[in-house]
């Protein structure tokens, strides 16, 4: 008979766990998957669907705590709801500032484009200029051995003419002489 009696124990009980309180029974309730039953020593139970019922609280006690629990929370949403206020502010600022340094830096934008636009341009004509320099020594150069040149002709010509009035010379000499 004690065999057929613990049959029928473990048959009742075999699925049931028992806990000191509700809140280990309904992190067991979420380990297991809702396996099992789970009974609090006060008296609360967690079916196996997820339903709780029971407990040794009295349902006035419950009701009041709840009420009070709510305003709690309520007094906790107020405090959050102005934080969510504050924070709104101050990103609808950083939006703000955001969009001022994009404008700032839109602006350097534009002026380092300018300003590489104009290097672009000096660079230009830097390159004319440079080129037009190199023509110019070149024409300097050729100036110079052309100069040199005409001087040599001139120096040659000098020294005819001073040929000639040497020659002039004797012969002005030797006419006076023979007068």
């Amino acid at each position: 008979m004690i065999k057929k009696i613990e049959k029928a124990i473990k048959f009742i009980l075999g699925r049931v766990i028992v806990t000191n309180d509700l809140d280990t029974a309904i992190s067991l309730t979420r380990k297991f998957k809702n396996q099992f039953k789970i009974v609090t020593l006060k008296g609360e139970v967690i079916n196996p669907g997820g339903s709780i019922t029971g407990g040794s609280i009295l349902k006035s006690q419950n009701i009041l705590k709840r009420k009070e629990d709510i305003k709690l929370e309520d007094i906790k949403c107020n405090k959050l709801a102005e934080e969510l206020k504050e924070l709104e502010k101050y990103k609808d600022g950083l939006t703000k500032e955001i969009e001022k340094t994009r404008e700032k830096l839109d602006d350097i934008i534009n002026n380092i484009n300018i300003k590489a636009s104009i290097l672009n341009d000096l660079i230009k004509t830097k390159s004319f200029l440079e080129m037009e320099i190199e023509k110019l020594n070149t024409i300097i150069k050729q100036s110079k051995l052309e100069e040199k040149q005409v001087r040599d002709v001139i120096n040659s010509y000098d020294e005819e003419i001073n040929k000639y009035k040497d020659n002039i010379s004797q012969l002005y000499q030797k006419k006076s002489l023979s007068r």
